[in-house]
């Protein structure tokens, strides 16, 4: 079954390339577009698509961003996920687009891959952050973790070994499937310990994870790149 994918981009010319890019893509289906905030919530109320690629900087004259979009996009479509793609690489933005409920953050220097990546993963119920933004983000939101070095060091002796390698790719921006691929073991295998390492860190979702894992030396920055 194809992802339904829908654009949110000010740029006519920008939204052709994705369109053409993701229409040669198998198993992903761009169903509609939008130009604005308003105009994108209201076709994704009517259109359900899975996923929407929404930008951040929707033009002069626009008083509603793409971090606006996010929240205006999942109440009218509380299952469709969204994903920033955006040239922008702050990390306060990133910040504001994550707490909105964007289920990933991707620079539109990203290559195909990568944006496919974060595609199947905001469809999988996960999130993903470009690795260019993920060492800002993770350094300012460091000090405001809510898990202590103490705590954190009760986590890191309670993971086992394959817990800890499942964390290590969750961090690295892994889907499920590719975790599973991975460590040679099935996709429910790996959400029976996503959901054990979600109740040791007591985070909702990947990205709380990820984010007090780096910050807290769980998972090291070395570590995410083998």
């Amino acid at each position: 079954m194809s992802i339904r994918v829908f654009l949110c981009d000010d740029h006519e010319l920008v939204a052709a390339g994705l369109r053409a890019l993701l229409s040669a893509c198998p198993n992903v289906e761009v169903v509609g577009e939008g130009r604005t905030v308003e105009e994108a919530a209201r076709l994704v109320r009517r259109l359900r698509p899975d996923v929407v690629l929404m930008d951040y900087d929707l033009g002069p004259g626009q008083h509603r961003n793409g971090v606006d979009g996010v929240a205006a996009v999942t109440e009218g479509s509380p299952h469709t996920k969204v994903v920033m793609l955006t040239q922008y690489d702050d990390h306060r933005i990133v910040i504001d687009a994550l707490r909105s409920g964007a289920a990933g953050y991707v620079l539109k220097s990203a290559s195909r891959d990568e944006l496919l990546a974060a595609i199947r993963m905001a469809h999988e119920g996960g999130a993903l952050l470009s690795p260019g933004v993920q060492r800002r983000v993770v350094n300012e939101l460091s000090e405001r973790s809510a898990i202590s070095d103490v705590v954190a060091e009760q986590i890191r002796e309670s993971l086992t070994d394959r817990e800890h390698q499942v964390l290590k790719l969750l961090c690295r921006g892994l889907a499920n499937a590719e975790i599973a691929e991975e460590l040679h073991v099935s996709v429910s295998t790996v959400k029976t310990y996503l959901k054990s390492i979600f109740e040791k860190f007591h985070a909702a979702d990947r990205v709380q994870v990820a984010v007090a894992a780096v910050a807290r030396g769980i998972v090291s920055f070395p570590e995410l790149k083998r």
